[in-house]
């Protein structure tokens, strides 16, 4: 008995209905470029975040500077937020797409296998109608994979977009945190000063405060204090700590230079008139004389008459 070979064209059909009817591959989002970049775009935003914990601990018991740090800290937390949600209906939406068109695929491979049979039941078999059907079949997947990329398509320009809003923001907390912490280190230096501040006031005389440079205290340790107190768009914190600084030096150095020791005579220092004014920076006795009017003043430590 003798087996005869399968004719060429019946070993094709064998094969093509095998692949006709293998299951289609449920096609998931693989991580894509996209995807890279929101992810790093993620991990940017929160390294800004990780900084202004930083800051809070250092500054947060500051309100006006507390008050910054937590909004950026909101701002950061609601996009991230925002963000997430955004990319997991992306997400979503494509997996509902591929889903569908993993569905499709197995209808076509159905249809296939349908015309299949009744193709190999005619006798003899209608290998004509077999290719008619997988041409078909690949006309149909062809179609398929086509959608398939358009969905993934659709998808990583949707991701990208999400990665370029938080990107954005990335920039504008990176542009951003360096102030605050510049402001943050003038505020602490501010607050100390009001501590000083207020024990020096404390300790004052009524006629003290009433002077010059007492009042002029009184008015820079004010705009300090509601400087670190409430945040204004555009406070100029450099401007309020030096402003301090030196109103507390003046007040101090007026408070001190009535009862302290006399100086050389040719020493050098600042000259007050009895109402706590500065009339003169640096200078001395002698030069005090020549150049201010008939009258009594604090200078080198001492009161001089000046006639």
């Amino acid at each position: 008995m003798t087996t005869s070979r399968p004719r060429p064209l019946g070993a094709l059909l064998a094969l093509l209905m095998l692949l006709a009817l293998l299951p289609a591959v449920r096609l998931h989002a693989a991580p894509t470029h996209a995807d890279t970049l929101y992810n790093q775009a993620v991990v940017d935003v929160q390294e800004h975040m990780t900084t202004l914990r930083s800051l809070n601990a250092l500054y947060g018991h500051i309100a006006a500077i507390k008050s910054r740090i937590e909004a950026m800290q909101s701002e950061a937390a609601d996009a991230l937020a925002a963000a997430a949600a955004d990319q997991q209906d992306a997400i979503e939406a494509l997996e509902a797409q591929e889903e569908a068109i993993y569905a499709e695929g197995l209808e076509a491979s159905a249809e296939f296998d349908r015309k299949y049979q009744e193709a190999m039941q005619e006798n003899p078999a209608d290998y004509e109608a077999i290719l008619a059907a997988q041409r078909e079949l690949d006309a149909r997947r062809a179609e398929l994979d086509a959608r398939t990329q358009t969905a993934r398509k659709a998808y990583e320009a949707t991701v990208e977009a999400i990665a370029n809003v938080l990107d954005g923001l990335s920039a504008s907390l990176g542009a951003r945190l360096p102030a605050l912490e510049a402001d943050g280190e003038r505020a602490e230096e501010i607050r100390k000063a009001l501590a000083e501040y207020e024990n020096a006031w404390a300790a004052a005389t009524d006629a003290q405060r009433e002077s010059e440079s007492g009042q002029a205290l009184s008015k820079a340790a004010g705009a300090a204090g509601q400087g670190i107190a409430v945040w204004i768009e555009g406070t100029n914190y450099d401007a309020l700590a030096r402003a301090l600084a030196e109103a507390l030096k003046a007040f101090l150095d007026y408070v001190t230079a009535i009862d302290a020791a006399p100086a050389a005579p040719d020493a050098r220092a600042d000259v007050y008139d009895t109402a706590g004014r500065l009339r003169l920076k640096n200078a001395t006795a002698a030069e005090a004389a020549r150049t201010l009017p008939q009258g009594i003043y604090i200078v080198q430590g001492r009161r001089v008459a000046i006639r």
